[in-house]
């Protein structure tokens, strides 16, 4: 039987996986599936990876809504 946490991480990557030259990235706006994938690849790839976040908003998006959910101020 396969590791369900492995599935779990394989699949939000392959679900919401983002654009990057020679980097792992994840698209996601859910806190719960960000610190899933955190925990994912420093349990399964690197357990000393760096990890760095960015918002990205669209014309109509809540500048200052974002910056609290992001933890900007």
């Amino acid at each position: 039987m396969q590791d369900p946490f492995w599935v779990a991480g394989v699949v939000l990557y392959w679900s919401e996986r983002g654009e990057a030259d020679r980097r792992l990235c994840l698209s996601h706006s859910e806190p719960e599936a960000l610190s899933l994938f955190k925990r994912w690849v420093e349990l399964y790839l690197d357990p000393t990876a760096q990890f760095r976040g960015a918002i990205k908003l669209h014309a109509d998006n809540d500048k200052p809504a974002a910056r609290v959910f992001g933890g900007s101020n």
